[in-house]
């Protein structure tokens, strides 16, 4: 089971490696106690290895994905951990303002201890420049099939034979073109789109579609492993989601040293569950920028696509 703190410690790793781009860098490291008689080992949420193996240098990064602040009992404990397994340095990450305690120590031990806060950046912080990015989600989910009929060329097919339960399911038995096979929800989504173009958020409806008002309703239909010409009458209780999303923008700020990074965050509600995706982006030459992996976390199974626009979206 992925523990709290799973996904800054992935951007963490996606920052960090172009950062040092010739180091190992690895997530979730096991670090044995180098004193220790019986074997003890310390967690690490990122370990940073870097130089040479005669001259291998060690970070440790710990990580606070949480809305407390570090306080200095839990600072103390990663100061510790940095002793324990020999590292050299340890850089701490936190969504929240380190207190003056922490930073206090951390000035005594001066770059062997850096410390970064991922925070809401304001637009004027950011560059001129600076992209933006846009979650676009739209799913049509048919919830019920209140009345299906279908008419054929006298003739065409033994009625005898029709199978009614299988005509009413969502198995893909319907076709266009007699090659690829579809489900009746994917012959009625793009119609109950249409009848909300100009729509955002969630709603529930009840529509009814038949082959006299729209020639897309004539498909062919599996019976018996024939494909036969039919014409459809369909009605169905759905539920239709569209949601466009703008990303909010974080900085991952080392302290005294300003932005390093920026990581792009939605997390959003629809009928199917909650959308929760972040983008992490580095500086790319002078004055370009460079998107890293999407990390998708979203409550059902969906993938996530990133474009440049070209314009800003009207919300």
């Amino acid at each position: 089971m992925a523990k709290s703190g799973d996904e800054l410690e992935k951007i963490v790793e996606l920052i960090e490696k172009p950062i040092s781009p010739d180091s190992i860098i690895r997530q979730n490291v096991m670090l044995p106690v180098i004193n220790s008689q019986i074997g003890r080992a310390r967690q690490c949420d990122v370990v940073i290895e870097s130089g040479p193996a005669f001259r291998r240098t060690i970070t440790i990064v710990e990580v606070q994905d949480r809305k407390s602040q570090v306080n200095i009992g839990v600072f103390n404990d990663w100061l510790q951990k940095l002793e324990e397994v020999g590292a050299n340095c340890l850089i701490c990450i936190s969504r929240q303002e380190f207190p003056e305690s922490v930073k206090e120590v951390a000035r005594f031990n001066g770059q062997r201890v850096l410390l970064i806060n991922l925070k809401e950046a304001m637009p004027e912080s950011l560059p001129l420049d600076f992209l933006s990015f846009y979650v676009e989600y739209e799913n049509v989910s048919i919830t019920a099939i209140s009345g299906l009929s279908c008419c054929f060329n006298e003739g065409s097919v033994d009625l005898s034979s029709f199978n009614t339960k299988e005509i009413q399911s969502n198995e893909k038995i319907w076709s266009r073109d007699k090659i690829e096979k579809i489900s009746i929800a994917e012959v009625i989504s793009p119609l109950i789109k249409e009848l909300h173009l100009e729509f955002k958020g969630v709603v529930e409806g009840v529509a009814t579609f038949t082959f006299e008002r729209d020639r897309r309703l004539v498909l062919y239909v599996d019976i018996n492993d024939s494909l036969i010409r039919a014409g459809m009458n369909v009605t169905v209780n759905y539920t239709y989601d569209y949601h466009f999303l703008p990303m909010a923008v974080s900085s991952y700020e080392q302290i005294n040293h300003g932005a390093l990074a920026w990581v792009f965050e939605v997390e959003h509600v629809t009928s199917s569950g909650k959308i929760k995706a972040k983008v992490p982006v580095v500086k790319h030459g002078e004055n370009a920028y460079r998107m890293l992996e999407i990390i998708n976390s979203t409550d059902f199974s969906s993938q996530v696509t990133v474009k440049s626009l070209g314009r800003k979206p009207i919300l």
